[in-house]
């Protein structure tokens, strides 16, 4: 924090309200939260927000106050506060302050904080997608916003395809694709277990249908490794996704 580092500025703010490590002072905490608020930092103005709902410290609990942060927060960037408020406004209805009826807008934030790689917006923007879908795109599309937040480490997204797939859900056509599901499972697994795992070749291994699935030695390991893209040493370099290496010639008795 000394170094200017602000996430661990906020990260010290929330070791002071829970008195994790140091000494519980909701006052310190506050303190370092509005120095990173007069910096310019987004997600300290989401946390605020958070403070004023939680009633933190001498903080009275207001949710007035704290949709207020939450909006400010969001239109300086915070994708945590659009992909938040974004789900807040996906209601069919008013029913403040728990939810709103603001679809359009509702969706274009979720979009703005999927745009910026936050892997839970997807899981927000892709279950409202696949609820109000209506047409085989709409399904289309409520699928490869999942499939996006799986390859951002998003592992709801990860186990809400899983189930999909091995239930045959209306999103894929109403046809049960257990060994898709299976893969899913797995990699939800491990996603609940890493929350920085990340999964740029989630294709390479596991790519959408109508497109073949390829061959899995049935090794979770192996299905994530390849996922995240990482290869081992010069002898291990073999894909276990693709066909085996050609056999090698008998030896010469000579």
């Amino acid at each position: 924090m000394k170094l200017g580092h602000w996430k661990a500025q906020l990260n010290l703010a929330q070791m002071y309200l829970e008195g994790r490590g140091v000494e519980f002072n909701p006052d310190e905490a506050l303190r370092l939260t509005e120095e990173l608020m007069r910096q310019g930092v987004p997600a300290a103005w989401h946390r605020m927000g958070s403070l004023y709902m939680m009633g933190a410290g001498p903080l009275r609990q207001d949710a007035t106050v704290a949709y207020a942060f939450w909006q400010r927060a969001a239109e300086m960037g915070s994708m945590e506060s659009q992909a938040f408020l974004g789900e807040k406004l996906s209601a069919n209805h008013d029913e403040p302050p728990n939810f709103w009826g603001n679809w359009p807008i509702g969706k274009k934030m979720m979009e703005c904080s999927l745009a910026q790689g936050f892997g839970r917006a997807s899981y927000d923007l892709g279950v409202m997608l696949d609820v109000k879908a209506q047409t085989p795109e709409d399904y289309r599309n409520a699928l490869a916003i999942f499939q996006q937040g799986v390859r951002l480490g998003c592992q709801e997204c990860a186990r809400y395809l899983g189930s999909a797939f091995r239930l045959g859900s209306p999103m894929i056509g109403r046809a049960k694709d257990p060994s898709r599901g299976e893969r899913y499972w797995h990699i939800s697994e491990r996603l609940r277990m890493d929350h920085y795992l990340k999964l740029p070749n989630l294709d390479r291994v596991l790519p959408l249908p109508p497109a073949p699935l390829p061959h899995w030695n049935s090794d979770p390991d192996t299905l994530i490794d390849a996922a995240k893209g990482v290869r081992g040493p010069a002898h291990q370099l073999r894909d276990e996704f693709h066909a085996p290496p050609p056999a090698r010639p008998p030896r010469s008795s000579a």
